[in-house]
């Protein structure tokens, strides 16, 4: 939630070396503003996920992140700058892989089977 929210609020230079580019031209401000919208609704979402006290709204997300890699990378080749792709690329994947390591230790800390039968 943090980090979307700092992208969305982040002056104009901190985006350009953030993402190492030489400048922000036409849409791409607002692109990167977007982002960071999303990622910061996203966060919050989590968060009020995770007060529910459920196990299902993150362990859902886990498999669906891993494809992220790939769907970034057909955006990469309709122009997506490098500079963007790459840390969502990298990052997203290693959440939802955080997200599941972090609730198998949490369950076999529990007692709990780390799957759930009918």
């Amino acid at each position: 939630m943090a980090i979307g929210a700092g992208l969305y609020l982040a002056p104009t230079q901190a985006l350009i070396r953030l993402f190492f580019l030489n400048q922000l031209v036409g849409y791409e401000e607002g692109l990167l503003r977007a982002v960071g919208l999303t990622v910061a609704v996203i966060g919050w979402l989590y968060a009020m996920a995770g007060r529910t006290g459920s196990d299902s709204f993150a362990l859902a997300t886990v498999l669906d992140r891993l494809a992220i890699p790939f769907l970034l990378a057909y955006l990469y080749r309709l122009g997506l700058p490098l500079g963007l792709v790459l840390p969502f690329a990298f990052l997203d994947p290693l959440l939802g892989i955080a997200t599941w390591w972090i609730w198998r230790r949490e369950r076999a800390r529990e007692g709990a089977p780390a799957v759930r039968t009918p």
